[in-house]
């Protein structure tokens, strides 16, 4: 595989994600049975545009004592998705890698609850969040393929 240059541009909609090389590249399956690359590069970018997403909406949410309390957490857990993928791909070993990636994942899934509650209480209408909790769960979704991709490749080295 070359560099992220040379990949189509995928389609984020309903796809499902498998992971081939858990060094340079995601893999993503899509609904017509192809494979589309994606390489860290891209997902950190990923990360970091979901991040800024939620930044915007926090500017926008009304103001009440809910939603300030709301935006306060949101932002935080959505920023730390970014942040914490940031910091697992400088990890220092395989164990090192998948314990960063698990506070990924535990972020991403507090960023999702928090979509859920304002999508819930009608604090923002729930199909202005459509694509945040689609992009927030497939995050989540490459994440634990890739924590499980990971934890497989540790116990063949260990054999």
């Amino acid at each position: 595989m070359g560099d992220s240059s040379e990949f189509a541009k995928y389609d984020l909609r309903d796809t499902r994600y498998e992971i081939r090389d858990t060094k340079n590249y995601f893999v993503q399956k899509n609904n017509y049975e192809r494979f589309i690359c994606m390489s860290n590069v891209d997902f950190r970018n990923r990360t970091k545009l979901l991040g800024l997403r939620i930044i915007k909406l926090v500017e926008q949410l009304p103001n009440s004592i809910a939603a300030a309390a709301i935006g306060r957490q949101i932002v935080r857990s959505g920023l730390s998705i970014g942040a914490n993928y940031r910091a697992a791909r400088r990890a220092k070993s395989t164990r090192d890698h998948i314990n960063k990636l698990k506070i990924v994942e535990e972020e991403a899934d507090e960023t999702m609850f928090w979509l859920e509650i304002l999508a819930e209480s009608k604090i923002v209408a729930p199909n202005r969040l459509q694509d945040l909790i689609r992009e927030t769960d497939e995050i989540i979704a490459i994440i634990v393929a890739s924590i499980k991709t990971l934890r497989k490749s540790k116990e063949i080295r260990s054999r």
